[in-house]
């Protein structure tokens, strides 16, 4: 579907089953399906996108192996009070990531959307010489970009909760390969302004890996940026 009501969109999908007679033999089941969804009105100044695809695959697990090295010349050092590895721009060991001959059957989603509002754009199309109202003196100078992407590779066995986007099945310590969310938020003053413009940035993560056969490991991020050029 190309360019209707300022509507760009495609989607694909295809389903698979296998039924083996043999008792040891596990019937199988693949999903693939790709989505692609973009919204553009009023000259752009609202645009909308979003990637989403799904499918049932296979990954091998991990191993994190840390290799000795001569002191100084690695990345990471042993924390005998935390019985872990930790970062150290002078430390003793490097870290390698192995993988391993463990295959484990998982359900992969990927979701990417974008937001953005520039509402100069509403008000371009306006007959000159007219006199600009306070709304649009409000506005003009602010523009709007959210950011959101999802990526969750799991064992959850209803995989109608994962295709459907249930939150609450995601990042699972027992079921969960691996996931992240990360939400993205700025804000603009005069984009784009050689004079002077200001950038707001607030960025979140939350991730999951469980990828590694030593066990788990959960990250969260929280980031804030200002920005200005003058």
């Amino acid at each position: 579907m190309k360019n209707w009501h300022s509507i760009t969109a495609t989607a694909s999908y295809t389903h698979r089953t296998r039924d083996f007679a043999a008792l040891d033999a596990p019937d199988t089941r693949t999903d693939l399906a790709d989505l692609r969804f973009r919204y553009r009105p009023r000259g752009g100044g609202l645009q909308s996108n979003l990637y989403y695809q799904i499918s049932n695959t296979q990954i091998a697990r991990q191993e994190e192996v840390f290799i000795e090295v001569q002191e100084g010349e690695g990345n990471f050092r042993f924390n005998e009070e935390l019985n872990e590895f930790e970062p150290d721009p002078f430390g003793d060991r490097v870290r390698r990531i192995l993988t391993t001959n463990d295959f484990i059957p998982v359900v992969a989603l990927r979701l990417r959307t974008d937001f953005r509002l520039d509402p100069k754009r509403f008000f371009a199309s306006r007959a000159k010489g007219r006199k600009a109202g306070a709304l649009e003196k409000l506005l003009t100078p602010l523009t709007l970009e959210s950011f959101l992407r999802i990526d969750e590779r799991t064992r959850e066995e209803d995989v109608e909760k994962i295709y459907l986007l249930n939150l609450g099945r995601f990042q699972q310590d027992s079921t969960t390969i691996f996931g992240s969310i990360e939400v993205r938020q700025d804000v603009y003053l005069w984009e784009n302004n050689r004079k002077f413009s200001l950038r707001y940035r607030l960025r979140t993560r939350k991730e999951k890996n469980n990828q590694f056969v030593s066990g788990g490991q959960d990250r969260r991020v929280q980031e804030h940026r200002f920005r200005v050029l003058k």
